[in-house]
């Protein structure tokens, strides 16, 4: 009686461990189960997925730096008065070429006039004195004039002389040719030229306005010497030295990227933006550049080895970058992990990719965006 009491209770036991509820899977046991896809072999062949092992290739090592498109000083001229006066014509539009020498604006203004007239009676004078001058001479040395009144007529004279050349050269400036009015003819206007081939890169004036002296009518810009300008933080530019290659391109078109070369680095810091000047020359391909536009850039500093998928085989989920990889492939399907890993530089299609682990010996290198669209169904 006492042993069949005891077997029941121990029976008892048993059967109530037996019934007691499993313990639930770990959050982190479900997340990495529910990270694991499996598809039939003709929607993986379908889906044009490919898998392999990465690849080592060479990609270079960069600094991002931001910038302009600039003209060196002295391919951009601003065009403007010598002296005040009115336009009388002006064929340009903003965007306009010209050619060196091409007249770009036409000034009239009755000061024009006056000058010419000035530099006709100042060389009439001029002569008058020049007689004088003579005869007093030789009326001194001929003992029948003073030395005084030679004296006199020279100082005139020479006073005179000098009236002529300033007017001269003031008519010059005006681009004026002195010769012309020499012979009596006199110009109401002055025509200003272009001192290079370029663009207008600015206009400020119309037909009948006033402009004063050294006003700024209009800039020129020569397109054929453009250069990058870019700012370097501080941390990066101890890596940045002459003869590096710069890529950059321009947000705002698509014209893809252009290269240019590192020619100086600039020996200041500018304290407010915590940058250095980076000055860079276009090699070419530069006729769709607009001075001034805002550019992206890569400076490269160096080239390396590295283990690298193309970049298609990389997905994103925020700022963390994963990779698929073949855990199991059979007759019935194939199952893939998703990996993270971090992502590096980026060139020619390829993406460097550094692994906490080991390297998978199978990964997806196309369809992983499929695969991610799929996963993402699953979890739905």
């Amino acid at each position: 009686m006492n042993i069949l009491l005891k077997s029941g209770l121990i029976a008892g036991v048993y059967l109530l461990v037996g019934c007691r509820p499993s313990a639930p899977e770990s959050a982190t046991e479900t997340k990495e189960a529910s990270s694991a896809l499996t598809l039939a072999p003709a929607m993986v062949s379908q889906a044009g997925i490919r898998t392999g092992r990465p690849d080592s290739v060479e990609i270079s090592e960069t600094i991002q730096a931001n910038g302009t498109v600039e003209a060196p000083p002295q391919y951009i001229a601003t065009i403007s008065a010598p002296l005040g006066g009115f336009v009388r014509q002006m064929p340009l539009l903003q965007g306009s070429f010209v050619e060196k020498g091409q007249v770009v604006v036409e000034l009239e203004h009755p000061d024009y006039i006056r000058l010419q007239q000035e530099f006709l009676q100042a060389l009439s004078r001029q002569t008058f004195l020049r007689e004088d001058f003579d005869r007093q001479a030789q009326l001194e040395k001929e003992q029948v004039g003073s030395r005084r009144k030679r004296q006199e007529s020279e100082a005139e004279y020479r006073s005179t002389q000098a009236l002529v050349s300033s007017l001269e050269t003031q008519l010059k400036l005006l681009n004026i040719d002195p010769k012309i009015v020499r012979q009596g003819t006199i110009q109401s206007s002055i025509l200003l030229r272009a001192p290079f081939s370029g663009y207008v890169r600015s206009l400020s004036v119309n037909l009948g306005k006033h402009v004063n002296a050294n006003e700024a009518m209009m800039e020129l810009v020569n397109k054929q010497h453009l250069h990058v300008e870019l700012q370097v933080f501080e941390k990066d530019i101890a890596e940045v030295q002459e003869g590096q290659t710069i890529r950059f391109s321009l947000p705002q078109a698509r014209s893809g990227e252009h290269t240019a070369r590192v020619e100086l680095v600039a020996k200041t810091f500018d304290g407010t933006t915590k940058t250095v000047k980076v000055h860079g020359h276009l090699a070419s391909g530069f006729e769709d550049l607009v001075p001034g536009s805002y550019v992206r850039a890569r400076i490269i500093t160096h080239r390396k080895k590295v283990t690298a998928l193309p970049s298609e085989a990389l997905v994103f989920d925020g700022s963390k970058a994963f990779v698929y990889a073949v855990t199991s492939r059979n007759a019935s399907g194939w199952t893939f992990s998703r990996i993270p890993v971090t992502a590096g530089a980026s060139e020619n299609g390829y993406t460097e990719i550094r692994f906490a682990g080991e390297i998978p010996p199978e990964l997806v290198r196309k369809g992983a965006y499929f695969l991610s669209a799929e996963a993402a169904k699953a979890e739905e």
